[in-house]
C-alpha cells in the first residue's frame, strides 16, 4: 500500500522519486566533500632518530652514530636539541653496510658505496670482488685481476 502525501492510503507523490534522487545526490556530494577533507595536504615522510634505528636493526646506537661521523650514512636533519634525523634510506644503507663489513673495512666500504662500487646483492662474484679491492688498494687505475 502507498501512503501519499499526508499519510493517505491510496494517493501517491509524483515528487517523491525526485525528491529521493534529490537526496541522494545532496548526500553523495556531502560524503564527497568529507572525504575529500580527510585527503588533506600529503603527510611528510617520517625521520627517525638513531635509538628507533639501532633498536630496529639491532645495532648500538654508538655503531650509527659513528657511520654518520665518517660518512657511511647521511643525516636528514636535526632536532633543534642536536639529535641526528636520518630518513627511511638509511636503514637500507645499514644493512649494505652490514653485509659489506664481512668482507670490507669501514673506509673500504665508504669509498664503494661512494663510487657506486658496492651492488645491492653484496653476493657479487668473486673476481668482481677482487677487482674491487684492488681498485680501493691501488687506486682507481689499478688494472682488474684475471680470474
Amino acid at each position: 500500500m502507498r501512503l501519499g502525501k499526508m499519510g493517505n492510503p491510496g494517493k501517491s507523490n509524483p515528487s517523491a522519486p525526485a525528491h529521493r534522487i534529490d537526496e541522494y545526490l545532496r548526500h553523495i556530494a556531502l560524503a564527497n566533500g568529507h572525504l575529500a577533507r580527510q585527503a588533506g595536504p600529503s603527510v611528510p615522510p617520517k625521520l627517525y632518530r638513531v635509538s628507533e634505528i639501532a633498536q630496529h636493526l639491532d645495532i648500538t646506537r654508538q655503531t650509527v652514530h659513528n657511520y654518520a661521523t665518517i660518512g657511511l650514512i647521511t643525516e636528514e636533519a636535526q632536532t633543534p636539541g642536536g639529535q641526528r634525523l636520518f630518513d627511511e634510506s638509511v636503514f637500507d644503507r645499514l644493512v649494505q653496510i652490514q653485509r659489506l663489513k664481512r668482507r670490507y673495512r669501514l673506509s673500504q666500504i665508504r669509498r664503494l658505496l661512494d663510487t657506486g662500487g658496492a651492488s645491492d646483492s653484496v653476493a657479487a662474484p668473486a673476481a668482481d670482488a677482487s677487482n674491487s679491492v684492488d681498485r680501493l688498494q691501488h687506486g682507481k687505475d689499478a688494472p682488474p685481476r684475471d680470474a
